[in-house]
């Protein structure tokens, strides 16, 4: 009798491991309360398109769309509504597993070493994240990066560090040559703001990139996260069931892609990393914000606002999911941490347009 009771204690462990319901109790610990995240006001004022760049995100998906924020709040409130819905059912639908659990970090600079802060936020989100993640970080140049790359591997053992161009095709080169290696969406940009120390902006054009295909055969997807976030609790249960996570900045009410996650073949990606190739297509308006939003985050949402009614969106709040205590910006202050320039001084010099229109 005890050898079946044995028995049955061990069907029973490995049912609530493997099975639906194991999902339950991971789901109702992080959602906080029955009122969670979701009714949080940043994440509210998303829904609503009443992020600090609302403007800009609503001429250009009234130029590009022909909608305006109306149908922007409607796609964005259903969208996180889905999630919610998942979130606080009692038994969870079976998980959708689109994100696969492939974490992204990079650090891209010349010289400049990983802040011991930053390296220490890694090594905790990738615990926090847990078993069974794949955990990459992608850098210019390993050998510059030797001593920081030395003190993430003392813990993420794991670590596969990858290197931007044995990967992603360089200026020139024949891609019947280099089967191995990707297109990079904006490279052009991406060479220029690394040759003008502008790093921030560079990690914006390549991050997603990284996420959408890195080889041949990459099916695309993951997790990104900017070296400075921590996970206050792993979040891959939810990702599990969600087709995109997304950071929420707590005053400006953005949803970020510092810290965000996309399901595999995500078309607003790809239509976001196109527009990089071609962005004179369009005219978006030359200011600081409209020409950086074209790089990064705002380009993105307008393209996902579109569209996003139909998925699971997945916001990720301050306090609640995360911190961000030690985020670099390049915008109009320059940073010594970083050895750049700021990206209000290169545009100055030749727009983003521009750089992107000039020959090869």
């Amino acid at each position: 009798m005890f050898f079946i009771f044995l028995v049955l204690l061990a069907f029973n462990i490995s049912f609530s491991a493997t099975g639906e319901d194991a999902s339950l109790p991971a789901l109702k610990s992080v959602r906080a309360s029955d009122k969670p995240w979701f009714d949080a006001s940043q994440v509210k004022g998303w829904c609503q398109v009443e992020e600090s760049c609302h403007a800009i995100i609503t001429s250009w998906s009234q130029i590009m769309h022909g909608k305006g924020a109306g149908d922007m709040a409607n796609q964005r409130t259903q969208s996180v509504q889905n999630m919610k819905e998942v979130v606080l059912q009692d038994s969870p639908p079976p998980a959708l597993n689109l994100i696969p659990h492939v974490s992204h970090q990079m650090w891209i600079t010349k010289d400049k070493q990983i802040p011991d802060t930053h390296i220490e936020a890694t090594i905790q989100r990738c615990k926090t994240l847990g078993m069974g993640w794949k955990h990459i970080l992608w850098v210019m140049d390993a050998e510059v990066l030797a001593p920081s790359i030395a003190k993430l591997k003392k813990t993420v053992r794991d670590l596969e560090v990858r290197q931007v161009y044995d990967h992603y095709l360089r200026k020139g080169e024949d891609p019947t040559l280099q089967p191995h290696k990707v297109k990079m969406y904006g490279r052009r940009l991406f060479d220029a703001m690394f040759e003008n120390d502008v790093f921030v902006v560079t990690t914006d054009v390549l991050r997603r990139n990284v996420v959408y295909k890195s080889s041949p055969d990459d099916e695309g997807g993951g997790l990104y996260s900017d070296m400075s976030i921590r996970l206050l609790v792993d979040i891959t249960l939810l990702l599990d069931h969600a087709h995109a996570a997304f950071y929420v900045q707590p005053t400006t009410r953005i949803f970020d892609l510092g810290l965000s996650a996309y399901a595999r073949g995500l078309k607003p990606l790809l239509d976001s990393l196109k527009i990089l190739e071609r962005p004179y297509d369009y005219k978006l308006g030359d200011g600081l914000w409209q020409q950086h939003g074209f790089l990064g985050s705002i380009m993105f949402q307008t393209y996902y606002g579109q569209v996003c009614g139909a998925l699971n969106t997945l916001p990720l709040v301050d306090g609640v999911h995360y911190r961000n205590a030690a985020h670099f910006s390049s915008m109009k202050t320059h940073n010594g941490s970083l050895g750049n320039r700021t990206f209000e001084a290169v545009i100055k010099e030749k727009t983003v347009y521009a750089i992107a229109a000039e020959e090869e």
